[in-house]
């Protein structure tokens, strides 16, 4: 059964705030019509998620439905298309997962400042 009542009882708000939880929304009315709903956080929360849900849905319903009627591509198309962005040899270069040897090889082969570091005169927090 929902829980109605007229906007003037929040003179004594803290009375209706109390009548509030998850399951249990308080509804204010103004010359007998419905106006406003209180709800509290966590079903405001679980509602935003719900609503960002729902669009994300939209959106790849739309998406099916554009791929259905345009067509897709296949990977390798796909591939060539990002290859010819690129430049070609690039792009297979960034798809590919590189080893620990390789990254190093990008850094003179270290992998970590080995090097001392001049961090210069300290300022603001880190003065004990």
């Amino acid at each position: 059964m929902p829980n109605i009542k007229p906007i003037s009882d929040l003179r004594n708000y803290s009375e209706v705030l109390k009548e509030v939880d998850m399951y249990h929304r308080v509804y204010l009315t103004r010359n007998g019509h419905g106006e406003y709903g209180i709800l509290t956080m966590e079903e405001v929360d679980r509602l935003d998620q719900y609503r960002a849900a729902y669009q994300l849905f939209i959106k790849l319903k739309n998406a099916v439905k554009n791929a259905d009627k345009e067509g897709g591509i296949s990977m390798s198309e796909l591939e060539k298309m990002i290859d010819m962005e690129l430049g070609e040899g690039n792009a297979a270069h960034l798809r590919r997962h590189r080893s620990l040897e390789e990254r190093a090889g990008d850094f003179g082969g270290k992998l970590g400042p080995y090097e001392e570091f001049e961090w210069g005169e300290p300022v603001g927090r880190e003065l004990l």
